[in-house]
């Protein structure tokens, strides 16, 4: 299971469900979901999504991925719904991923640079 998030990253897969994610890693769907219940107290979408969410914390977090529009990070981070992702960012989060993004940007902004002079 980890490895298929970890290494094939099919929590990125917008259409990825219970029956593919098992299939793509070799267990069976029952096996799958009691890993999940027991070692990770979550629900097949619900792990998926924990996972996505990482992603888009990374993706609005980073300077270099600041012009992704919301819509951006929803696709690249493997939602496929917006409510679904907002969801989902604000129980992360407690921010929407809009103020999540500004506030990250902020306090980057105010960290002094590295090797500074002064």
């Amino acid at each position: 299971i980890e490895k298929g998030i970890r290494e094939e990253k099919l929590h990125l897969d917008a259409k990825i469900n219970l029956d593919r994610f098992s299939a793509r890693i070799g267990l069976k769907p029952r096996d799958v979901t009691g890993i999940l219940n027991t070692y990770y107290r979550q629900n097949f979408f619900e792990f998926i999504n924990s996972h996505r969410i990482k992603v888009a914390i990374h993706l609005l977090s980073t300077p270099e991925f600041e012009s992704y529009k919301i819509a951006d990070v929803i696709a690249k981070s493997g939602f496929n719904s917006e409510s679904t992702f907002a969801r989902y960012f604000k129980k992360a989060t407690d921010f929407t991923p809009t103020e999540y993004r500004e506030l990250q940007l902020k306090k980057l902004m105010q960290t002094p640079p590295k090797n500074s002079s002064h």
